[in-house]
């Protein structure tokens, strides 16, 4: 198998994953927010759990406890 068809059989499946999710997005992935506080605070949030997620995913990381 050359490279070109290689590279081809790896990306149908998530190009019709994507199709999926414009035709029917998951429940959470819309927040009808109307002001940008909402919506910088929903992207603070996001941020913080991406960070969150790949500091407790590094090599050699201990489990952390909720802060909060």
């Amino acid at each position: 198998m050359n490279s070109e068809a290689f590279l081809q059989e790896r990306l149908a499946p998530v190009r019709e994953f994507c199709r999926s999710l414009d035709d029917h997005p998951p429940a959470y992935s819309y927040i009808p927010l109307t002001t940008d506080e909402q919506r910088i605070r929903v992207m603070k949030s996001r941020l913080f759990n991406e960070l969150r997620a790949r500091i407790s995913s590094a090599p050699g990381s201990k489990p952390r406890r909720n802060q909060w």
